[in-house]
């Protein structure tokens, strides 16, 4: 393994651009090996979090499973609001 390293480093100051390109490639490699490894867990965990939360799932999920909430405006976002202080307001005078 080490004659492979000083090889690498003799064929770079040698020829650095064919060294560049073989870095290139085995940059891809590893990256590409990585990438199929965490797209394989991800598949494996999102099989167990569909095989514990039941099919269908949740009505605001996604294709990859993340949860996306719809977008209010700012006049629904305040009646929100003023509808949540005086449910809590009602609560705190009737004491439930």
């Amino acid at each position: 393994m080490v004659s492979f390293f000083t090889g690498f480093w003799s064929l770079a100051i040698e020829r650095p651009f064919l060294a560049f390109c073989i870095a290139l490639i085995m940059l891809a490699a590893v990256s590409s090996i990585c990438s199929l490894v965490f797209r394989m867990w991800n598949r494996l965990m999102r099989s167990r979090n569909i095989a514990q939360q039941g099919w269908p799932t949740n009505p605001l999920m996604d294709a990859d499973g993340d949860i996306i909430h719809p977008r209010i405006t700012d006049e629904e976002f305040l009646d929100l609001v003023e509808r949540n202080r005086r449910n809590m307001a009602e609560h705190l005078i009737n004491g439930r």
